[in-house]
């Protein structure tokens, strides 16, 4: 437990505004400012805040779901650009797959809006290309195209 906490320390320090970093979609460069890692950073909190629910940390547990509560709200005032959401926080007219949200649901913690989710699906709709959906504004290329999902060809 004790490394999970320093990494949960970690999230509430430097996860809500990523730094200049590497995240998933790396092949596209370093990006500050990620929305999306941001969120991956939120769903850390709140998860481990359910871990120290279940370890009767009950202290912790309340204010780690706080501080989740607090970024997930200061998320939605920062990330969103009409009615879908930017790429990174300093970004406007950008956008980006949000694939991070799907922790909120499966972890069944509903920190957002379920109205983000499914708006962020409809901007997706009109970004469709030969290869399916890019991960964002920078690039055309796709996860499929880069060989992340779906059946390889060879």
């Amino acid at each position: 437990m004790a490394l999970l906490e320093k990494r949960a320390r970690y999230l509430n320090e430097k996860g809500f505004d990523p730094e200049n970093q590497l995240c998933t979609d790396d092949f596209a460069g370093h990006l500050a400012h990620n929305a999306n890692l941001s969120i991956k950073a939120i769903e850390g909190l709140v998860a481990y805040s359910g871990l120290c629910e279940q370890t009767r940390r009950n202290a912790d547990a309340v204010a780690y779901r706080k501080q989740a509560e607090e970024f997930a709200s200061r998320w939605m005032k920062m990330a969103l650009d009409g009615r879908h959401s930017r790429l990174a926080f300093d970004r406007p007219d950008t956008w980006s797959q949000k694939y991070n949200l799907v922790w909120d649901r499966f972890l069944d913690v509903h920190l957002f809006p379920a109205s983000l989710a499914h708006n962020e699906i409809a901007s997706y709709e009109g970004r469709q290309n030969q290869y399916g959906l890019p991960l964002d504004n920078r690039q055309s290329y796709t996860p499929r195209l880069i060989g992340f999902c779906g059946p390889r060809r060879w």
